[in-house]
């Protein structure tokens, strides 16, 4: 799972001080170095936080699933529009399938909710 994808969603659980070093680190591209002349801390102290930071991100995401379940939706909804491009391209017969199809990826789509 993309750690940056996950602070999308649980970043706002993370102390300020994670927030602060996971931002500069993944989204700054600061180094261990930088980040800890930066915050008054050691690289291996900047190294730590990260470390929980992840960790922690995980254990959210293994909780609530928020994540998996945005990847599913944007999965079924990439799949239905898809579907529906196809319609214009298609025999009546056809389309009365297509439709079916996208009906059932509704379904699913609820289902994820």
């Amino acid at each position: 799972m993309d750690i940056n994808l996950l602070f999308d969603f649980y970043g706002e659980l993370l102390t300020e001080r994670q927030r602060d070093v996971f931002t500069l680190h993944h989204m700054e591209d600061y180094s261990l170095a930088e980040i800890g002349n930066e915050l008054n801390i050691t690289p291996q102290g900047v190294a730590d936080l990260l470390k929980r930071s992840k960790q922690q991100l995980i254990k959210y995401e293994q909780s609530l699933c928020l994540a998996d379940k945005h990847i599913l939706q944007q999965g079924l909804l990439t799949q239905m529009i898809t579907a529906l491009d196809d319609l214009d391209h298609l025999s009546d017969y056809d389309i009365s399938e297509n439709v079916s199809t996208i009906r059932d990826l509704i379904s699913s789509l609820k289902a994820v909710n």
